[in-house]
């Protein structure tokens, strides 16, 4: 009866396989996805921040 079950669950492990794999490459593409988006907006920040400080000292010296 053991060898039975055994048997009849052979290539689930295939399924499983193919249904799991593509929705671990999503997560991971979403993953990258998300951190390309944080560092964007952390340069664009910085730069923005460095900016500001350039116009401030350019103020700063004229007055």
């Amino acid at each position: 009866m053991l060898k039975h079950a055994v048997r009849s669950e052979h290539g689930q492990v295939i399924i499983m396989f193919a249904v799991l794999v593509p929705i671990f490459l999503a997560m991971l593409a979403f993953v990258v996805d998300i951190g390309q988006t944080y560092l964007e907006n952390r340069s664009t920040q910085q730069i923005a921040d460095s900016v500001v400080r350039m116009v401030d000292k350019m103020l700063s010296k004229t007055t």
